[in-house]
């Protein structure tokens, strides 16, 4: 049997359940949820194999022209001006976002319009250096948090 969606267990019991070569945005399982029930055997292999989008940064400090985020892992590979950004998706509990930042000049982080990346302003970015890295992780349906790259 193929489940290609999502599992939910609210109540009962699992008796053995494998997931594998889970791969984010594939088309494959995204996840699974399990509420007030006992699992007896649950195995995930290769959950976390990730294709990242490559992105080019845009826009001039702006928030609306920066381009969106669509993948759980991100190269920056290109950025033309310290002025350029990539914009987060909308935050919801739990969403990680891991961005490299792999171009020449740093880049604007901008979140989604009404969210915020940390203590920051609603709609402020941050900066992430050429060469650095950064998890982004949402606390909330509008919080981000950041984890920088030394």
């Amino acid at each position: 049997m193929t489940i290609s969606s999502q599992i939910t267990v609210a109540s009962g019991t699992i008796q053995s359940l494998t997931v594998s070569n889970l791969a984010a945005g594939s088309g494959r399982a995204h996840r699974l949820a399990v509420s007030n029930a006992s699992a007896q055997h649950l195995s995930v292999a290769q959950a976390f194999v990730l294709t990242p989008q490559l992105l080019q940064a845009t826009g001039s400090n702006s928030q609306a022209n920066a381009v969106l985020i669509s993948a759980p892992s991100v190269v920056v590979v290109k950025v033309s001006a310290s002025t350029r950004g990539i914009r987060l998706p909308v935050a919801a509990t739990g969403l990680t976002e891991l961005i490299n930042n792999a171009g020449a000049h740093s880049v604007h982080i901008f979140p989604a319009s009404g969210n915020r990346i940390g203590a920051s302003a609603t709609n402020a970015s941050t900066t992430l250096a050429a060469g650095k890295g950064g998890i982004f992780f949402a606390q909330d349906a509008t919080t981000w948090r950041v984890i920088l790259g030394a």
